[in-house]
């Protein structure tokens, strides 16, 4: 039977929190968002399913927690606040658990469907393809450039420029210019704009190329992208003539996975987000641009230009996340759909890290700057189901690391603990089950995972969460954070890291695996006078154990599993490295 007690405790948690949700992310009293969604997209009726689960976990756990709290004003105050900085936790559990199970009851992912009819060749819109770089290998800025090259498009439609912000001295991009002036002197429609300085980073070298072009349609590349040959002739057209697209968005394919056991284990990790937020368009019609493989229009993005953005005086490092959200002032929406397009990613755990804080960094800039916008509901969605992606989008990222602190924090009781230890543990683990769902094509370059693979696939994950645990130290603590490529260059050989060189590359996360899991528990010991090994410890402690694992299996370098470089050599001929084998550059 309830106590007194215990209705009050929910009743009070929940007069706060249930205006709060649809207050931020549910608003259905605003007109704008009524309207039902477009077939196959998330309803009102699911909307307010999530709304009742989320709302309902806010319940259970007050109602499991306050048992074990002294009926006083002083524990009424600590659940309510807990249930405030659990609500997003909350909200994350209910929606991706509505997300993933979308995910999986769709059939086998079919990527490439072949090329769309198209009008005439004289109604096509003209596209430029901007390729940034910066100090990049000539090989490599090539071999994006003729994948480029290689588009079957018009030719008098078709143009190409390199935004290149390199060093004037640094001797690949001497031979890029040299390169350059004889393609130009052949007759290609190519140029090469070049700035001075790190100002803006990539973000100042598409607003340079802005400037610059004049076509219809402006096709971002990042100087390691390569793209099937019928991309335009399959979006250009159809992109140009809806009015409602401002940009379209394919999907990145990592191709480099065969080069080591932790760019294997990354294309997966990093995968599962790319095919998070294609669900998320699929499903709720957000779409997020990625940064590059990514057609715009030329005068939507002129709406939200500038792309270079500052906060605090610093550079604002993702730019992508930015200009999402610059765009939707404007009701400028994309759309994304399963065309592939390869890219490469980090073949050592150092470069992992430091890709993932850039991005996280980046996305906290994001947040900060613009968070009164967001909060103010001035985004122009048409839909519910586009709204709460959003915050879904804001908020579901920090979640797997965030809550295990707060779970040492919050008030403790059994019941309570164990719940957030259940439902954390099932988003750890949504990202390896949802790969095993998952059917992945070998024709972009998909493999089956084995049970190993999706343990490797967890403990990076993990990983992942440290480094969102260190982007919020370095932001808070005013660190600059600079831009640092993915490395290029790939390993001809892999080297034995010895541990002394390991520990010295990766002490803050052995220090933080180490030392806060012991804090940890002193804090519910001795202030909580709580036991030391509790349920609401668990996370952390799971969580530095994972981190501590991913750093010794990942940390030395050594070579992908055999499906994976089995996987890899499947590969269409335009995914792949410059120089592995002729047919590379073939489209």
């Amino acid at each position: 039977m309830v106590s007194g007690w215990t209705a009050l405790s929910c009743i009070v948690a929940l007069a706060v929190v249930v205006p709060m949700h649809l207050g931020l992310w549910l608003p259905l009293a605003d007109r704008r968002l009524a309207r039902e969604s477009a077939p196959g997209r998330m309803s009102r009726r699911a909307a307010w399913l999530v709304f009742v689960a989320t709302v309902g976990l806010h319940g259970l756990w007050t109602l499991w927690t306050s048992v074990s709290l002294t009926p006083a004003a002083g524990s009424l105050l600590k659940l309510t606040l807990a249930n405030v900085l659990l609500a997003p936790f909350w909200f994350t559990v209910s929606y991706g658990a509505w997300l993933h199970w979308r995910i999986l009851l769709e059939p086998n992912r079919s990527p490439w469907r072949g090329v769309q009819a198209v009008h005439h060749e004289d109604d096509l819109p003209s596209v430029t393809v901007v390729i940034c770089c910066r100090n990049e290998p000539l090989d490599v800025v090539l071999m994006t450039l003729r994948s480029a090259q290689q588009l079957r498009y018009p030719r008098n439609k078709l143009a190409f420029l390199i935004a290149d912000n390199s060093d004037e001295d640094h001797p690949d991009y001497l031979a890029l210019c040299r390169e350059v002036e004889a393609q130009r002197r052949g007759g290609e429609p190519i140029e090469l704009l070049h700035r001075q300085g790190t100002q803006g980073f990539k973000a100042g070298n598409l607003d340079m190329a802005l400037q610059v072009a004049s076509s219809d349609l402006l096709l971002f590349l990042d100087v390691d992208n390569t793209v099937p040959g019928d991309l335009l002739l399959k979006h250009a057209d159809s992109l140009w003539r809806d009015p409602g697209v401002a940009f379209h968005q394919c999907l990145h394919i990592a191709c480099n996975g065969g080069e080591s056991l932790v760019a294997a284990m990354a294309a997966s990790v990093v995968g599962y987000g790319k095919d998070h937020d294609l669900a998320l368009a699929t499903f709720a019609d957000w779409s997020f641009f990625m940064g590059h493989a990514c057609i715009w229009k030329r005068r939507a993005l002129q709406q939200a230009a500038p792309v270079s953005q500052y906060f605090c005086g610093k550079s604002i490092l993702a730019e992508d996340v930015y200009v999402s959200f610059r765009a939707s002032r404007f009701g400028l929406h994309g759309k994304a759909d399963e065309t592939p397009s390869a890219y490469w990613v980090p073949s050592d755990l150092d470069g992992f890290e430091k890709m993932l804080v850039r991005w996280h960094i980046g996305a906290l800039q994001c947040y900060a700057k613009d968070v009164l916008f967001i909060l103010t509901r001035s985004m122009r969605y048409e839909d519910a189901g586009r709204y709460i992606a959003l915050w879904y989008r804001l908020w579901g990222p920090w979640v797997v690391w965030l809550i295990p602190v707060l779970a040492v924090l919050l008030p403790f009781s059994f019941g309570g603990a164990w719940l957030i230890v259940a439902l954390w543990g099932l988003l750890c683990l949504m990202p390896p089950l949802l790969v095993l769902g998952l059917k992945a094509d070998a024709s972009v370059g998909g493999v089956n995972s084995s049970p190993l693979d999706l343990l490797g696939q967890h403990l990076l994950f993990l990983f992942h969460a440290w480094s969102h645990c260190l982007a919020c130290i370095l932001f808070v603590s005013g660190v600059h954070a600079g831009w640092t490529p993915t490395p290029k260059a790939a390993p001809a050989h892999l080297s034995s890291s010895s541990w002394l060189d390991v520990g010295s590359r990766f002490v803050l996360p052995l220090l933080f695996s180490s030392v806060v899991p012991g804090l940890a528990l002193l804090w519910k010991g001795r202030l909580f006078g709580e036991p030391l090994l509790s349920p609401a410890t668990l996370p952390l402690i799971y969580l530095s154990i994972g981190i501590l694992i991913a750093i010794v299996l990942f940390a030395p370098r050594r070579r992908a599993p055999a499906s994976w470089a089995c996987g890899q050599r499947m590969l269409p001929s335009w995914m792949g490295r410059p120089g592995v084998s002729a047919s590379r550059s073939q489209p």
